[in-house]
């Protein structure tokens, strides 16, 4: 090998180390041409016991094991039981294991407080002495920490998960127990495995991160990756130890161990017998070496997704393997031969010198490659897990970076593999596109619509964003023209992603469709469920599709959407046709244009609704005419509602009319396009004239009603009574037009329209006025009854009463008005004079009847003789007869005249 190509490669090594580095204690095989690698056993020395020093270390050792048992409790046994289930064994035979076990305190001090965090049993063959006695090789039990002996059986492991004392009741909570299956010597498969397998899925899945969580989801994040880049480290090392080269002996490892020394070698070359089994052997190298640069010169298979990481793995995993070619060249045994045949000058010689330099060339060409493929690490990660907000952010910094790698590089700056880098860059961006939108959903047609759109158009936005850096990168470097150029094929470069971003565009393009079209289901217009049910066939005939919608290397998805459009264009057809047949009936002007509204929910359908607008608009000038007409013909005496007072109702009979006209206006009005014509111009004209013209009708009436405050307020402030001036009765004095101006108030007041102060305390007093009005109706009305019922007899007698109830009264006639705040107190007080006057009035007919009248009627009903009937009688007899009645009877008369 030369210097230059030596110090090359001994020079770089500092930047990217080769992943596979050869030790001592490596022996080699000759069987298959492969390297293997083992841990050479400590000598040691045996020592041969006499048979009582043999029977005496048994016997101590006996009694170690039965102290060690003694201190053993449930704790130990769990574990014991535990590895017995996991190897194989009995229960005993791993408690004999642990028991001669020189490190069975670790056992103990695992439980203690603040003890280790763990403890690991290995189970496999070892020649470990135990207690002193050496029991030859054997699989067995035993506690390791990992440091002395190598791993070629299983390690199991126990972990603590908190720093307190272990106990039998927190044994089961508190340790887990694991396990790492390396038989066979293959740790970095174990491992491996053990990651993917059992770590990262559990990680991934744990939700109990405690405060990492709350403050930092990205450090969790970050700690992941961590993770994955560590396991595909794993996975590089294990395909790195795979693919080594080993020049083998083949058969000639006799012959090479005798070169020793330059004497050898001169003694070597001398024999044409041992130089012709070294040429022979140096030729069987030569055609290794020969394969392996025939194998690394081949055009790579790779598949058409890769990302850039796999870039970077494969000029690792090459320089691993020239490094390990090197190393096996540069060893004695190799420089032996070839020193040897150097000597002899043999012609084979040339040859390998060819291939020395070749070899030097391609590792040093890895070497270069890994070290500046190094500096895009940092942006391989986010690449992979970024959104596309945040990898547009990326894109200056890594185009920078290719740029500076496309400048400097050695070996890595051709146009071929400067495109497949971008190539690279370009199928990871698709890859963690792809990713970013499914990542709340699998199934695209389930996710939420307007987060679906958003996702398609950030990562449209990215293609855009990612060719606008090359280009901006590109036209930079023509402003140095002694630079390197960006001269590469841009269809080769962005084609995928070009398609890619064309297949978000039609999925994007489905989705608004589908959502445009979706008011077709919740428009409720006659006949249009047909129409309705089509749509909801061709959306569930799309959603049916199982192929991968962002998969843009099929094409199923691109003949399914010409059919999707074909289909939605025959829905607007139809759709078309059904609106113009309903346009053709002469619907009212507002109908109409609640029809329109209804179809203007069908966004996608493109139908002519300004064509139906223009329609409607000549069917509402027509309106507006009619309008015109009856305005004109009842404006004098406007037909009212009944029960409506007539200024409201001539009022509400104007909005009315004036409804009918505004209500399309206010749509056309959402419609400036429309209202832009001549057409629509004379139309808004007319509108115009004919809404001042209701507008002033109401402003005018309203007018006059305000002015009737005065006279109300003049009502209210009259007396409750007035007298009669011929008959001298007392009569309510109660406008009854207040109670029209109140259902006025009312009206007006829900039309909202402005009311004067009166007549708001009016509305708000009119339960008030309305129940005085009522008292002092059936005040007068019960006053008259109570005067009407005294009887003409006693009249003069209760004219002082009645006196006093009139004058009770006449607070009515001057002091109090209907806005008076203490009429009911008046009321009350009439009331008492009233009650007084209506009590005596009793009282005397009471007498009257009762005790005069009744005794004035028997009075004049009392015989003064009795005349006989039968027979005659003298007149000595009849007068004294007659002297006994009217004696009788002048008793009687006495008697009553005593109850008068």
């Amino acid at each position: 090998m030369s210097d230059e190509g030596g110090k090359s490669v001994e020079g770089e090594a500092e930047v990217a180390p080769p992943l596979i580095t050869s030790e001592k204690g490596e022996t080699d095989n000759q069987e298959g041409g492969r390297k293997t690698r083992y841990q050479r056993p400590t000598a040691k020395k045996n020592v041969v016991l006499s048979g009582e020093a043999l029977k005496e270390a048994q016997k101590q050792a006996k009694e170690l094991k039965d102290e060690r048992r003694s201190t053993m409790d449930e704790r130990h046994r769990f574990i014991v039981s535990k590895l017995a289930d996991a190897v194989g064994l009995t229960d005993d035979q791993v408690e004999d294991n642990i028991l001669i076990d020189d490190r069975f305190s670790a056992l103990d001090e695992f439980m203690a407080v603040d003890g280790p965090r763990s403890i690991m049993f290995y189970y496999q063959e070892t020649s470990k002495e135990h207690m002193g006695l050496s029991t030859g090789v054997q699989k067995r039990v035993f506690i390791s920490d990992g440091s002395q002996e190598p791993l070629t059986g299983t390690a199991y492991v126990f972990v603590r998960t908190s720093g307190k004392a272990v106990t039998q009741q927190s044994l089961a909570n508190e340790v887990t127990f694991t396990f790492l299956d390396s038989r066979g010597g293959q740790v970095i498969e174990a491992l491996e495995h053990y990651m993917i397998a059992m770590v990262i899925p559990a990680l991934k899945s744990w939700d109990g991160w405690g405060t990492a969580k709350k403050e930092d989801k990205n450090l969790i994040s970050d700690f992941l990756d961590i993770l994955d880049k560590f396991v595909n480290s794993l996975t590089g090392a294990k395909a790195n130890m795979d693919s080594r080269i080993f020049l083998g002996d083949h058969d000639y490892g006799a012959l090479i161990s005798q070169l020793r020394s330059p004497a050898d070698y001169q003694n070597a070359a001398a024999s044409s017998e041992t130089t012709e089994k070294l040429e022979l052997l140096l030729k069987l190298w030569c055609r290794q070496i020969e394969q392996v640069l025939a194998e690394t010169e081949q055009i790579r298979r790779e598949a058409d997704d890769i990302g850039p990481s796999a870039e970077l793995d494969y000029w690792k995993g090459r320089m691993a393997k020239f490094n390990s070619l090197l190393d096996q060249i540069k060893k004695p045994r190799c420089r032996a031969v070839v020193l040897t045949l150097t000597t002899a000058k043999s012609k084979s010689i040339k040859k390998w010198r060819e291939l020395d330099q070749r070899i030097t060339e391609a590792a040093n060409e890895a070497k270069d490659n890994v070290k500046y493929l190094y500096t895009l690490d940092k942006f391989f990660g986010p690449l992979s897990k970024c959104d596309p907000r945040s990898m547009v952010e990326l894109i200056p910094s890594l185009m920078n970076a290719i740029r500076m790698i496309h400048s400097i590089s050695n070996y890595y700056n051709t146009s071929e593999r400067m495109t497949s880098l971008f190539v690279k860059v370009t199928n990871q961006m698709i890859t963690t596109c792809k990713a970013y939108i499914r990542e709340s959903n699998s199934k695209l047609w389930e996710m939420d619509r307007e987060e679906l759109k958003n996702k398609l158009r950030e990562c449209i936005q990215l293609n855009v964003e990612y060719q606008k850096n090359f280009h901006r990168v590109k036209e930079k470097l023509k402003e140095t023209p002694d630079e390197k150029q960006f001269e590469f094929s841009e269809n080769y470069i962005f084609g995928k992603f070009d398609v890619f971003a064309k297949r978000l565009q039609r999925i994007d393009d489905m989705i608004i469709t589908i959502d445009n079209f979706s008011g077709l289901v919740d428009v409720k217009i006659e006949g249009i469920d047909v129409m309705a049910v089509k749509f909801q066939n061709i959306v569930m005939g799309v959603k049916k599709k199982t192929y991968d919608l962002l998969d843009h290397r099929k094409s199923d998805f691109d003949v399914d959407y010409i059919d999707f459009r074909g289909q939605i264009d025959s829905l607007k057809t139809q759709l078309q046709g059904f609106m113009d047949r309903w346009f053709d009936r002469n619907l009212p002007t507002f109908q109409a244009l609640m029809l329109l509204n209804k179809f203007e929910r069908i966004k996608g359908a493109n139908l002519d609704i300004n064509e139906k607008y223009m329609m409607v608009l000549r069917r509402f000038d027509k309106d507006l005419e009619n309008c015109r007409r009856t305005y004109q013909k009842y404006k004098s005496d406007p037909p009212s509602q009944w029960n409506i007072p007539p200024i409201s109702g001539k009022i509400m009979w104007a909005r009315q009319l004036y409804r009918q006209i505004d209500e399309p206006m206010k749509v056309f009005k959402k419609k400036p396009e429309i209202l832009k014509s001549p057409e629509a111009k004379k139309v808004v004209r007319n509108y115009n004239k004919m809404a001042s013209v209701l507008l002033e009708f109401e402003m005018l009436y309203h007018r006059g009603w305000c002015r009737m405050a005065e006279p109300v307020q003049s009502a209210l402030n009259s007396s409750l009574l007035v007298r009669h001036s011929e008959t001298k009765e007392l009569y309510i004095n109660f406008d009854m037009e207040i109670e029209v101006q109140v259902v006025e108030a009312k009206y007006m007041n829900k039309m909202n329209l402005e009311l004067p102060l009166i007549f708001q305390d009016l509305v708000i007093r009119e339960k008030e006025i309305k129940d005085n009005y009522d008292s002092m109706k059936i005040l007068l009305e019960e006053y008259r009854a109570a005067v009407n019922h005294i009887p003409a007899v006693i009249q003069p007698l209760m004219k002082g009463f009645r006196l006093r109830v009139e004058d009770s009264l006449k607070a009515g006639l001057g002091i109090h008005s209907w806005i008076s705040v203490n009429i009911p107190n008046y009321v009350e007080s009439v009331y008492v004079q009233l009650r007084e006057l209506v009590l005596l009035t009793k009282r005397a007919m009471d007498i009257l009847d009762c005790r005069i009248e009744t005794t004035l009627k028997e009075m004049e009903h009392t015989a003064l003789c009795d005349l006989p009937e039968e027979e005659p009688i003298t007149i000595k007899d009849f007068g004294k007869l007659t002297t006994d009645r009217c004696k009788s009877a002048h008793e009687s008369l006495a008697k009553h005249s005593l109850f008068v």
